[in-house]
């Protein structure tokens, strides 16, 4: 049975790993309990809705518009709904294969107030959960080259370490430090090392004891801080890639940083961050402290798409933890969130769009995973509107063949770390990296 100081230690990660999505989404609650079916084993996609506790609710009116993706103008649904009383709705359609858009807006005096955004991808029947992604998602001829060549390049720069005591986050168990790297470009990037006390050799040169280690990655636009997972067992490095969190000391986030020099396949934001997180691996793998056949990637979101391009490049990793991975089958993802038209848009670019098409393809995670080597776990979210259950879908089915993989479906969770992926995820941790839980 479960102490309440170990639930009340579990809620705490839950929120901390929620906030590492940056972008994160719960599940709408109010004006009403939203819960949406995408039907993604080819049943009916269904838009439910459930009065909320609030009393001030009951008042409001909902309006759901519901159409083609490609035809706005053809409204297949336009209906106000009480909030006062539960809706069940099944997305209607065009008895043909396309994307449905499902609009919910609360009406308000003026212009009624957008709330939420589904879109459903009918498939006349046809299960989604097999789903590999669009023809379109596929690795260039030069995959492998350009790859090993940022690699290369990254290799080239010392990584001396500058390792500084933060004591202000140090734990019973454990001491953090502050840690910059320099990365390719000679661009510093800042991370946050928490160490079991035993085997700091930093404080105390002569330890020897060997530690699992997780590296953690944080989502889109947000910092990584301080993990401290001493108690457990675990070495953590919180690592901001390069304009993220500490890191934008040394290298100002662009504006829409997805979409920075996605031109140029040399300089495009996600090749240097990818290389920047592989460069956390390379100062892992140099600590004594650290058990280098017990080394592990989590993140979530953007993280999560980090989390599997790492695994997908660097075979010194021995576990992965997705949670609902971003930048997966991109082709796709242009359609099916909002949040991905900046791709879209520089896709259809009539005198650059191939040349992005190709870079879109390089920093894939669905094309990334392709040669994951180690034990893998992906979570989704159906409900999830940011990173929509199918971007992990596909990473899970292009996972090869003898890999240990799990997909882990929460129902009712939208882009966020829910209690089911948490446990999960650390089940999972757990068994591969076999942590060494303080006495």
């Amino acid at each position: 049975m479960k102490t309440f100081k170990s639930i009340k230690t579990q809620l705490l990660f839950s929120l901390v790993f929620t906030l590492v999505l940056a972008f994160s989404q719960a599940r709408i609650l109010r004006p009403m309990d939203f819960q949406f079916n995408p039907g993604l084993d080819g049943s009916e996609a269904v838009f439910k809705a459930y009065p909320s506790s609030y009393a001030e609710d009951t008042s409001k009116i909902l309006q759901v518009k519901v159409f083609p993706l490609t035809d706005p103008e053809n409204l297949l649904l336009d209906k106000q709904y009480p909030a006062s009383e539960a809706i069940n709705q099944v997305v209607p359609h065009r008895n043909k294969e396309e994307l449905i858009c499902v609009k919910v807006y609360e009406l308000t005096p003026g212009v009624p107030k957008w709330l939420a955004e589904w879109r459903v991808w009918h498939t006349q029947g046809k299960s989604l959960w097999e789903y590999k992604g669009n023809p379109a998602t596929q690795r260039p001829a030069d995959f492998d080259a350009y790859w090993n060549k940022g690699k290369a390049e990254l290799a080239k720069v010392p990584m001396k370490p500058v390792i500084e005591p933060y004591s202000e986050k140090n734990s019973a168990t454990g001491n953090c430090y502050k840690i910059l790297l320099p990365s390719i470009g000679n661009v510093t990037i800042v991370a946050w090392y928490m160490v079991p006390k035993d085997a700091d050799t930093f404080a105390s040169p002569s330890a020897t004891k060997k530690y699992p280690a997780v590296q953690w990655t944080p989502g889109y636009g947000g910092g990584q801080g301080p993990i401290d997972w001493t108690a457990e067992g675990y070495i953590t490095l919180g690592l901001n890639p390069r304009g993220h969190g500490a890191s934008s000391t040394y290298f100002a986030l662009p504006k829409q940083h997805h979409l920075w020099n996605i031109k140029d396949p040399e300089t495009y934001y996600y090749r240097l961050a990818y290389l920047d997180c592989l460069r956390g691996i390379d100062f892992l793998a140099s600590r004594p402290e650290v058990n280098p056949s017990y080394i592990g990637v989590e993140g979530s979101s953007q993280g999560g798409a980090f989390t599997i391009a790492v695994a997908g490049l660097d075979s010194r990793i021995s576990c992965a933890v997705a949670r609902v991975p971003y930048l997966s089958d991109i082709p796709d993802y242009t359609n099916w969130a909002m949040f991905a038209r900046g791709f879209g848009d520089n896709m259809k670019d009539p005198v650059s769009g191939e040349t992005v098409k190709r870079i879109m393809n390089y920093i894939d995670a669905a094309n990334l995973i392709q040669t994951v080597k180690c034990p893998i776990l992906i979570t989704i979210g159906l409900q999830d509107r940011t990173c929509p259950p199918l971007c992990g879908i596909v990473d899970y089915n292009r996972i090869p063949q003898g890999i240990h993989r799990k997909l882990v479906p929460d129902p009712l969770a939208d882009h966020e770390n829910s209690p089911i992926m948490w446990d999960e995820a650390k089940k999972w941790r757990d068994f591969y990296l076999h942590p060494i839980p303080a006495k």
